[in-house]
C-alpha cells in the first residue's frame, strides 16, 4: 500500500472578455427643453453659439447618454434621434416660451407622431427611449405661461388629465414594440430659481404642482402595468441642492446666464439659455460650478451629473449580472482540475488503494469596456482551496469526493466591487472499459455575497452604494473519450458536456440614496457542450498528455435582469445581462511524473481559444503523497 497527497496549484489565469460597442441600437429622445439638444439653432431669432438650453455650447444629457452608447442624439429636424422641442407640452399648443421659437415647439404627442411616421408605425425593441414631459405643463397650471396660454380653472386636475395623456404616449410607444422606456419625474420646480425670485407662494405653488404631477404619472404608470425604467430627477436635484460642494458646485440658487428683459412685457428677467453663451456667463466656469443656467434649466455641469446617473442606472443590472456570470467561469477550473486529478490517478495507481488530494487555485477575470455592457467591465482574481479522496472500487472505476472553499472579489469598471465566497462539494467517478472511458462530476456550490459595492460617479462626485446577497450554483459535467492504443502513444476522440444552474437571491442596496437600487432574483442557467481530440505518451514514470476541443454554449439566450430604484420602489423593470460570445475552442496541454514510488506530481497549461475578444490561460501544477 502507499500514500498519497495531491496539491494542486492552477496560477496565471487570465480570462479578457470584450462587448460590442453598443447594447442599444439607438437611443430615441421625446421631450421638451431639458431634453432638447438643439432643434432651435437654426432659428433667426437664436444667436450663433446658442440654441440649446443650457450653458452654450455644452451638452445636454441626452446628448451625453447617446455618445455613451454609440448612437446619435442629434435633434431630429437635422436628421438625428433626439425629437424633444424646448417649450413642449404632452398634448397642448402652442409651447410654453418666450421667444418664438419653443411656442411653435412640437408637443409630445406629435413628436411621436413624427418619430413613427420615420420607423413605419413600430418602435425598435433593442432600442432605448426616452419619453421625459410635464414641466411646460406645470408652468401652465401654475399661470406662468401668460399671457399666450391661459391658466386653467383647476390646475390640479389639469395635471391629472396632462399625465394621463403622457401615460397614452407611453403606452402608444410600449405597444408599438418599444421595451426599454425611460421615464424621468420633474423635479422640485419650486427649488428652481426662477421659483425662489417669485416669492414663497409660488415655491409652495410650484413644489406642489410638480410633486402632484409625478404622483400622478408613476401612480398612473403602476395602475396601467407599463414597464418601464423610471429616473428620480426629483430625487437627484433634491440631494445636489442639499449638498452643492459634494458635486464640485459653489451656487444651486442663482443662475450662470445674466440677465434680459422680456421681449413681451419689456420687464426685467432671468435671461432664457436658449441665448446664452459663454459671453453671457455671470462668471468664468459659470457652467461648471452653478446648477442652474437659468431660471429652471441646467447649467452644463447639472445635465452631466444627470446624465452620469442615467448612465449608472442603465449599467447596474449589466454589473448585477456578474454575480450569476461569475460562478459559471470559475465552476470549469473546478471540473478542470477533478478532470486531471481523474487522468493521474488511473496512470499513477494500478491498485486500489485510496489517494488523498488538495488543489489551490487563482485566475484573473477581466471584462473590457463597451454599452451596457461596460458596466461588466472589470478584473477578477479569485482564489480557491480545494481537498479530495478517491480510491478504486475496481481496477477500472474510480470513485471520490471534494470539498472546496472559494473567494473571489471581482472589479467592475468604473470603481466598486463584489466578494464572492462559495462552500462546494463534489462527487466524481470514472469507467474504463477497454478503449472507452467515461467522466462524471457533480458538484454542489452555496455561495454569499458578503459585499456588493458600486461606486458611481456623478459629476465631481463618487457614491458608494452597499449591498449583499447568497446564492447558489449546481452543476453536472460528463466526459466520454475512446483511445486508440499505439504501444505508449494512446489518442482518440471525446465529446463532453457541462451543464450548470446558478441563482442569485434578490437584494436591496443601501445608502444609495436616488441611485440605490434592489435587484431581483436572478437565474444562469449553462449547458456547454465540447467536441475534441487527447493524446498522450506514456513513458514510465512521465506522462506528456495534451487535449483540444470545440465548445458550444447552448444556453446564450437573452437573459433579463429585473430591477426597481429604491425611491420608486414600485415601478420595477428590466434591463439585459452581459450575454457573451457561444462558440470557443480550448487545449491543454501537460506532463504528470512521478518523481518517488509515493509521490507523483503533474503541471499542465490550459487554454481558451478562438472566442471572439476572449483570452484564458492557466497553468496548473499537481503533487500527490498517500496511503
Amino acid at each position: 500500500m502507499f500514500k498519497h497527497i495531491t496539491l494542486g496549484v492552477a496560477i496565471a489565469s487570465l480570462l479578457t472578455i470584450s462587448t460590442q460597442a453598443a447594447d442599444f441600437s439607438d437611443t430615441i429622445f421625446f421631450g421638451d427643453s431639458l431634453t432638447d439638444s438643439g432643434s432651435f439653432q437654426s432659428d433667426p431669432s437664436v444667436p450663433a453659439g446658442g440654441g440649446k438650453f443650457t450653458t452654450n455650447p455644452g451638452s445636454v444629457w441626452s446628448e451625453n447618454v447617446a455618445n455613451k452608447f454609440g448612437t446619435n442624439g442629434t435633434p431630429s429636424n437635422t436628421g438625428g434621434d433626439n425629437f424633444a422641442q424646448g417649450g413642449a407640452r404632452v398634448t397642448g399648443v402652442p409651447g410654453v416660451g418666450d421667444t418664438p421659437a419653443p411656442i411653435g415647439a412640437e408637443p409630445i404627442q406629435t413628436q411621436l407622431d413624427s418619430y413613427f411616421t420615420r420607423s413605419g408605425g413600430s418602435a425598435d425593441p433593442d432600442a432605448l427611449y426616452t419619453v421625459w414631459a410635464g414641466a411646460n405643463d406645470v408652468f401652465v397650471a401654475a399661470g406662468a405661461a401668460a399671457p399666450l396660454i391661459l391658466p386653467p380653472a383647476d390646475p390640479n386636475a389639469y395635471l391629472a388629465t396632462t399625465a394621463a395623456e403622457l401615460i397614452t404616449e407611453i403606452t402608444r410607444l410600449q405597444s408599438a414594440g418599444a421595451r426599454f422606456i425611460l421615464v424621468p419625474n420633474l423635479p422640485d420646480i419650486g427649488k428652481t430659481p426662477a421659483a425662489l425670485l417669485s416669492g414663497p407662494a409660488a415655491i409652495a405653488g410650484f413644489t406642489a404642482l410638480s410633486g402632484g404631477f409625478n404622483a400622478a404619472l408613476f401612480g398612473g404608470i403602476v395602475n396601467a402595468g407599463l414597464n418601464v425604467i423610471p429616473v428620480d430627477t426629483n430625487g437627484l436635484f433634491d440631494e445636489i441642492i442639499a449638498d452643492p460642494g459634494s458635486y464640485g458646485l459653489l451656487d444651486v440658487t442663482n443662475p450662470a446666464c445674466g440677465g434680459w428683459l422680456n421681449p413681451f412685457s419689456g420687464a426685467p428677467g432671468l435671461r432664457s439659455s436658449l441665448f446664452c453663451t459663454s459671453a453671457d456667463f455671470v462668471a468664468g466656469g459659470a457652467d461648471k460650478i452653478l446648477l442652474f443656467a437659468d431660471g429652471v434649466h441646467p447649467t452644463t455641469a447639472g445635465h452631466q451629473i444627470l446624465s452620469d446617473y442615467v448612465i449608472a442606472l442603465l449599467e447596474a443590472p449589466a454589473k448585477m449580472s456578474l454575480l450569476a456570470e461569475a460562478p459559471v467561469k470559475t465552476r470549469t477550473v473546478l471540473v478542470n482540475t477533478i478532470y486531471n486529478q481523474i487522468t493521474g490517478a488511473f496512470w499513477r495507481r494500478p491498485d486500489n488503494s485510496p489517494e488523498v488530494w488538495a488543489s489551490f487555485d487563482v485566475a484573473r477575470l477581466k471584462l473590457q469596456e463597451g454599452g451596457r455592457s461596460a458596466a461588466a467591465s472589470g478584473t477578477m482574481t479569485p482564489a480557491g482551496v480545494t481537498v479530495g479522496v478517491d480510491m478504486k472500487l475496481r481496477p477500472n472505476l474510480l470513485v471520490g469526493a471534494a470539498g472546496t472553499a472559494a473567494y473571489y472579489e471581482p472589479e467592475f469598471a468604473g470603481g466598486g466591487h463584489f466578494e464572492q465566497s462559495e462552500l462546494a462539494f463534489t462527487l466524481y467517478g470514472a469507467y474504463r472499459q477497454g478503449p472507452l472511458a467515461l467522466d462524471v462530476v457533480g458538484v454542489i456550490g452555496d455561495i454569499d455575497y458578503d459585499e456588493v459595492v458600486r461606486e458611481i460617479a456623478l459629476g465631481n462626485a463618487t457614491r458608494t452604494i452597499n449591498g449583499d446577497t447568497s446564492g447558489s450554483n449546481y452543476s453536472i459535467a460528463a466526459r466520454g473519450s475512446y483511445n486508440l492504443a499505439n504501444g505508449r502513444f494512446s489518442h482518440g476522440p471525446l465529446i463532453g458536456v457541462n451543464a450548470q444552474w446558478v441563482e442569485v437571491d434578490e437584494f436591496t442596496e443601501t445608502n444609495g440614496g436616488s441611485a440605490g437600487m434592489s435587484f431581483r432574483k436572478q437565474s444562469r442557467d449553462s449547458l456547454i457542450g465540447s467536441l475534441g481530440y487527447q493524446a498522450s505518451y506514456n513513458a514510465g514514470n512521465f506522462l506528456p498528455f495534451a487535449r483540444v476541443s470545440l465548445e458550444h454554449e447552448f444556453e446564450n439566450g437573452e437573459r433579463l435582469i429585473g430591477a426597481s430604484l429604491n425611491t420608486i420602489s414600485d415601478i420595477s423593470f428590466e434591463l439585459p445581462a452581459l450575454q457573451l460570445d457561444d462558440t470557443w475552442s480550448s487545449a491543454t496541454l501537460g506532463v504528470a511524473f512521478k518523481p518517488a514510488d509515493n509521490l507523483s506530481s503533474s503541471l499542465a497549461f490550459n487554454a481558451l481559444l478562438g472566442q471572439n475578444n476572449v483570452r484564458h490561460y492557466s497553468i496548473q501544477m499537481n503533487l500527490a503523497y498517500g496511503f
